[in-house]
């Protein structure tokens, strides 16, 4: 993820997180951020994601496997495990927005 540009990191997260779409923002201070769209219309956000860290292919794909499974927690309405607990939900490093 790394090395990869914009559409590059949208196309390759998209073809793994089946039927989902992946916009992808890269920041100026070298993190990214994804709003990933899944198959019923819902819409999840994650930011600061520090591109180095998801080196290659299976990079990506255990970025994907964290999203996915961060979407299933969401949709249970169980906190992710990743996130830190924070003061409002507007504030979660992964949130629902419909």
């Amino acid at each position: 993820m790394d090395r990869l540009n914009k559409v590059e990191i949208e196309h390759s997260l998209s073809a793994l997180l089946a039927d989902c779409k992946v916009e992808c923002t890269l920041n100026a201070d070298g993190t990214a951020s994804l709003m990933v769209e899944g198959p019923q219309g819902e819409v999840f956000a994650v930011t600061g994601l520090v591109r180095s860290t998801y080196h290659g292919q299976s990079g990506l794909k255990r970025l994907a496997e964290q999203i996915f499974e961060d979407i299933e927690l969401a949709r249970q309405g169980l906190l992710p495990q990743r996130a830190l607990p924070h003061h409002s939900e507007a504030d979660l490093e992964i949130k629902i927005v419909l």
